[in-house]
């Protein structure tokens, strides 16, 4: 059925002397950053919806667009009505995973249609604060069995405070570390290379490296 729809707006235009589809055009006035970080609550919902954020990666849509993606074969049906894209559109922007990048006119037609893109080029999520996370019981008590793990490594009894102490110290810098690098991503355009290089699922864990061996390198080298 959509195949004969798509060939009666092919004949229209050959009918009415118009031999190619309408001239599109784009205006582009919003791009979206290189990266962005969520929490982990924020990311669950980017899983929510999974369709959208995933087509957005390759191009901006609009509302019909996105509409199509929820369009099933089998049935010959949207899974999804429009009222309930808008509402998705709407949620995701609050969350600010999904900007509104530009517009798109069509020849021949008053419309104008509002395109969507997502907030980043690229996400990754980070847990609570340090201090927040560690000064609960349960990170006390993770915190003493890794400093006892440290202590087996290190052949001798590390004092578990002294090892708090330490490793709150560390934690806070890696911590500030990492909002600074992606600082310098976003402010970089070279290193969306790099950043594009990366498979999605690993871009947390590289950044954490990349700000782990920057303050181990600056430590062991006194800068």
């Amino acid at each position: 059925m959509r195949k004969l729809i798509k060939l009666s707006l092919l004949l229209s235009y050959v009918k009415d002397g118009i031999q190619d589809p309408p001239v599109v055009n784009e205006m582009i006035i919003n791009e979206p950053i290189t990266v962005k970080v969520l929490d982990y609550e924020i990311m669950g919902t980017m899983k929510e919806y999974k369709p959208i954020m995933h087509a957005l990666k390759d191009k901006y849509m609009s509302v019909k667009e996105i509409h199509e993606l929820y369009y099933n074969e089998s049935t010959g049906k949207h899974d999804r009505g429009l009222k309930t894209i808008y509402r998705y559109i709407e949620k995701l922007m609050e969350l600010e995973l999904v900007i509104e990048v530009g517009q798109r006119m069509t020849q021949g037609s008053r419309a104008v249609e509002t395109l969507y893109g997502p907030a980043a080029k690229a996400f990754f999520y980070e847990g609570p604060e340090v201090m927040d996370r560690w000064d609960s019981e349960e990170g006390r008590a993770e915190l003493e069995s890794i400093s006892k793990l440290v202590s087996s490594l290190m052949g001798k009894k590390i004092d578990p405070e002294e090892f708090r102490t330490f490793a709150l110290d560390y934690l806070t810098e890696q911590d500030e570390k990492s909002s600074e690098l992606i600082r310098h991503i976003n402010e970089d355009p070279d290193l969306l290379d790099v950043i594009k290089a990366i498979p999605s699922g690993y871009l947390g864990k590289v950044i954490f490296m990349a700000t782990d061996m920057s303050i181990l390198w600056r430590r062991l080298n006194k800068e």
